[in-house]
């Protein structure tokens, strides 16, 4: 049986990579700061793969093609964000049967084989995840272009996530 082993809610501020005049270095360094012990967590719980979260702020869709919730199921995917550039790998077969076990339970989800990853994954890339080598299951949640997700249907997608994962052997 599958399990959930550690989950985070981070920061992703461009701030972050970007000081802008105005911006309180204090403030922002005690983010980066704050957001380093999730590391660790990483550490101490060895995940087998990364179900991140991110928000698409018009970085992978566009206005012609934007859906509510897609999974990249393609072998890795890139990011970058000012100066910081990524590349991960993808876990296919979790993202495989995330997109399978969603759509068995009569939960609609996109899948793409690339899209890129803009600061909502590159910030909590650089910052918690590092250089540990961890592969990646990148699912992109639209906040930015109307009709937007209602905030039920983004719980019935954590219960189907949960569900998914209670089905397979990997530690999340």
């Amino acid at each position: 049986m599958g399990q959930i082993v550690a989950a985070m809610v981070s920061c992703h501020a461009p701030a972050l990579f970007l000081r802008q005049p105005g911006e309180d270095p204090a403030q922002l360094d005690a983010t980066i700061a704050a957001m380093r012990p999730l590391g660790r967590v990483l550490d101490e719980t060895k995940p087998d793969a990364l179900i991140v979260v991110g928000l698409d702020h018009l970085e992978a869709f566009s206005l012609d093609v934007t859906p509510a919730f897609a999974v990249v199921v393609g072998p890795e995917v890139v990011g970058s964000f000012g100066s910081k550039q990524y590349r991960a790998e993808v876990h296919q077969p979790l993202a495989r049967a995330l997109l399978d076990g969603c759509l068995k339970r009569d939960f609609d989800i996109a899948f793409c084989h690339k899209a890129f990853m803009g600061h909502a994954f590159v910030v909590p890339f650089e910052y918690i995840v590092e250089e540990r080598q961890i592969p990646v299951v990148p699912l992109f949640v639209n906040v930015y272009v109307p009709p937007l997700p209602q905030p039920h249907r983004a719980y019935q997608l954590g219960r189907a996530i949960a569900q998914v994962i209670a089905e397979r052997t990997e530690r999340i």
